[in-house]
């Protein structure tokens, strides 16, 4: 009993640990005053703590790994095997490192619902009641008359407007989809009010591929859901990007497509030079556009990235992990959370259209589009396999 008693309570205290990391990897952008702050939160709430249970409890994590989170691994060796025929001059270790930043992501979502799984959804409401008081700030505070024809950043580390979308839109996503999805009346009209001041300010940044993305997740959670609650989904989300495109249709419409379709052209040309294994991991060649003479290190598409420094071999891997996890949430679309999860994937995929950083990035605005929605499900999906293994040995 005394050691049992001991492990558990140092299981706790990892978990709670980790819980807080989660909760500043989720809302420490626009709160910390530095992205170097952003990162000390996460080796010290997250990384160090991960690193300790792996190695205190190595068959609890390795017991704890999904399928998403197994196809990441081949895909992360895969992505730093390729630096050996990059022109980059970073050596292996490099991708190795940014390999495990997410890994730990993935273990310590897996580890915070090991126990229940509402517990990680919990993080992400806090997480989203703190963005959703940054963006109250920026709207009013940091917004004044004479500025109102500028773009929103937002506050703390947040410095570019393109990447605070991505974090103001991937809590309009949460809020939109538990809007829908909750059981609890009386939470509903506050969900509805977060999402609302949430979608406001992600348009405020004037980055347009959210509104699509927002989209995008409307039609899934109508799909996914297949009931009377799609038409309450589809008639909400309709006159919330309605009122949001009329207060802001010059600035969504004013700047074209920012060299976009130049960014891509140039990408799909250089992948079919390479096209199995890609350029490799940091490449620096780059996509010159001449009307800009500007040298850009990555096509502003994720899924576009993804084929250019990996090739075909690693692309695969990336579609592989997106498809489980979509496959995933729709066989277990009864549970609210796997919809819930399901929506931020979306949103991921259809934001990541239009940006994306270089692969395996640090902890940053990225991670918001790519790896936390395919944690957040595969965390569930381990739940799920660890409660049906518990439920199988009771009636043995």
């Amino acid at each position: 009993m005394p050691i049992n008693f001991k492990k558990n309570t140092l299981e706790g205290g990892f978990e709670k640990i980790l819980a807080l990391g989660v909760f500043f990897i989720l809302a420490g952008l626009p709160i910390l005053p530095k992205v170097s702050n952003y990162h000390t939160f996460f080796y010290v709430l997250m990384l160090t703590p991960v690193l300790f249970h792996s190695a205190i409890y190595p068959r609890a994590v390795i017991g704890q790994i999904s399928n998403i989170t197994k196809l990441f691994i081949v895909f992360s060796i895969w992505s730093s095997l390729s630096i050996l025929w990059s022109d980059t001059h970073d050596d292996i270790s490099a991708p190795i490192k940014r390999s495990i930043y997410t890994l730990s992501l993935f273990i310590s979502f897996s580890i915070i619902t090991n126990n229940n799984k509402d517990d990680i959804l919990k993080i992400f409401i806090a997480s989203g009641f703190a963005i959703t008081l940054t963006a109250i700030y920026s709207l009013y505070a940091l917004q004044p008359l004479h500025l109102s024809d500028s773009r929103l950043v937002g506050t703390g580390a947040l410095s570019n407007p393109l990447l605070s979308s991505h974090v103001f839109g991937i809590f309009s996503a949460l809020f939109i989809a538990i809007t829908i999805t909750s059981r609890e009346t009386s939470y509903k009209f506050i969900y509805f009010l977060l999402a609302s001041i949430l979608i406001i300010t992600t348009f405020r940044t004037e980055s347009r591929t959210p509104l699509v993305a927002l989209i995008a997740v409307v039609i899934w959670i109508a799909l996914i859901l297949n009931n009377k609650k799609s038409i309450l989904t589809i008639l909400f989300s309709t006159i919330v990007l309605a009122f949001v495109y009329i207060l802001y249709s010059e600035e969504i419409l004013s700047r074209g497509l920012s060299y976009r379709p130049e960014l891509w052209s140039i990408a799909i040309n250089k992948i079919l030079l390479k096209p199995i294994i890609g350029y490799g991991f940091d490449s620096n060649s780059g996509f010159y556009i001449s009307s800009l003479e500007t040298n850009f290190r990555e096509p502003h598409n994720i899924h576009l990235s993804i084929l250019y420094f990996t090739g075909i071999a690693g692309f695969s891997l990336w579609c592989a992990m997106h498809m489980y996890a979509l496959w995933a949430c729709w066989k277990n679309k009864a549970d609210v959370l796997f919809v819930i999860a399901s929506a931020l994937l979306v949103y991921g995929i259809t934001a990541g259209m239009t940006e994306g950083g270089g692969l395996l990035p640090r902890p940053k605005e990225h991670w918001f589009i790519t790896w936390i929605p395919l944690a957040f499900i595969s965390a569930l999906l381990t739940n799920k396999k660890l409660k049906a293994k518990d439920s199988l040995v009771e009636h043995t």
